[in-house]
């Protein structure tokens, strides 16, 4: 197992050795001008002596993920502290994931007790779930899902904080591209990492409709918006002159008919109407936008105000106060059969369709700042294409 080696695909998560969390944030210097910095997160790695290999795997009976040897177990705790507020090693040996939920490990696998457990041949050590079991029984017909988590559990439900552990183990497996063993029904599920594909965007400050529509365009040559907000009309006609004498006019009839000290009144009502909407602003109404790439992949836009700040986020200053989350989306032409694997053509599309998102989660992050993080709640580093 790797234990120093830096790891781009986590090494912007909380607890990474000991340098914390890797985000972007708008900053201001003297003179005026705005420029982007990293902000940091509290680092709780306690070192190597907590991740000591534990021996061969004898448990076979419990539920369990498993790893390549080039994962260090500083990063399934670097995930598992972004996903629960309260992980962390609880002493070496066991990960504590909040509550009564441990990960115990690791755990060495030789090559007999992988192909016992049928565990993939590229996975090395393992740790194990100790957590109460919360199971419900069988779930019927009509609610299974194609969700491979779910169908491995289908003879016994787990519900509540057991499901929720889980889910957020089958998230960082996805992550790490492992593997999860499921004792009950002796299932291996082995998510695929390339199928998070959406990102979304978490950022201190708000862009209008028109300009993610102008981010879009610059981002995806070619692209063909399908509900482009319209252009605001420039005024045509008069010249501002002659508006302004139109105005004068129009002052002076009203003041004819009303009386000038009826107009100051109003007008002073007006002055205060506005500096009570300056102190209380309305939050911006959120908008989406639909595109078709030149290559026929299509995708979205979608733009919300919120004030939920994401786990992942709960450490970063800029995230204290009103954000703005930008959903960037694929929306497949077909959708893929349950229970089957993609076909060429989607894989294809997919793989398009992700460039298009970093390339575009990329630019919104380095145009206001804020972070990116991924399905599952995780921040990525934003990632530049090199055309070569």
């Amino acid at each position: 197992m790797s234990e120093n080696r830096p790891d781009p695909l986590t090494d912007t998560l909380l607890g990474v050795k000991g340098q914390g969390a890797h985000t972007l944030r708008v900053v201001t210097d003297a003179d005026g001008t705005t420029g982007l910095e990293p902000s940091l997160a509290p680092a709780i790695d306690p070192g190597p002596a907590y991740w000591a290999d534990l021996g061969p795997l004898n448990d076979t009976d419990t539920d369990l993920i498993a790893l390549s040897p080039d994962v260090s177990p500083s990063e399934i705790e670097a995930l598992a502290v972004t996903l629960w507020p309260n992980a962390g090693w609880v002493k070496p040996g066991c990960l504590g994931l909040g509550g009564n939920a441990y990960l115990r490990g690791p755990y060495s696998l030789d090559k007999a007790t992988k192909a016992t457990l049928k565990l993939p041949h590229y996975v090395s050590y393992t740790y194990l779930l100790d957590i109460p079991a919360d199971l419900t029984g069988p779930i019927p017909q009509h609610l299974l899902t194609a969700h491979p988590l779910v169908r491995a559990y289908a003879d016994n439900q787990p519900a509540g904080w057991h499901w929720e552990v889980l889910t957020g183990l089958y998230a960082i497996t996805r992550r790490l591209a492992g593997a999860m063993r499921v004792a009950q029904s002796q299932t291996v599920v082995k998510p695929d990492p390339d199928s998070a594909v959406n990102l979304t965007v978490y950022a201190p400050a708000w862009i209008e409709a028109a300009d993610g529509a102008a981010l879009v365009r610059t981002t995806c040559p070619g692209a063909e918006l399908l509900d482009a907000p319209p252009t605001p009309a420039r005024p045509v006609g008069a010249s501002r002159t002659g508006q302004r004498r139109h105005e004068r006019v129009a002052r002076e009839a009203i003041e004819a008919d009303l009386g000038a000290d009826e107009v100051r009144r109003l007008a002073a009502e007006a002055r205060a109407f506005d500096e009570m909407a300056a102190a209380h602003p309305v939050p911006p109404a959120g908008y989406s936008l639909t595109w078709t790439n030149a290559d026929g992949t299509h995708l979205s836009f979608h733009a919300e105000p919120t004030t939920d700040v994401p786990p992942a986020l709960r450490w970063e200053p800029w995230a204290d106060g009103p954000l703005a989350i930008y959903d960037i989306s694929w929306l497949p032409r077909t959708l893929p059969t349950p229970g089957h694997s993609l076909s060429r053509g989607q894989r294809i599309e997919r793989l398009a369709a992700a460039e298009t998102i970093e390339t575009l989660a990329t630019g919104l992050v380095h145009l206001i700042g804020g972070a990116i993080l991924d399905e599952d709640g995780f921040i990525i580093d934003a990632i530049v294409h090199n055309d070569a």
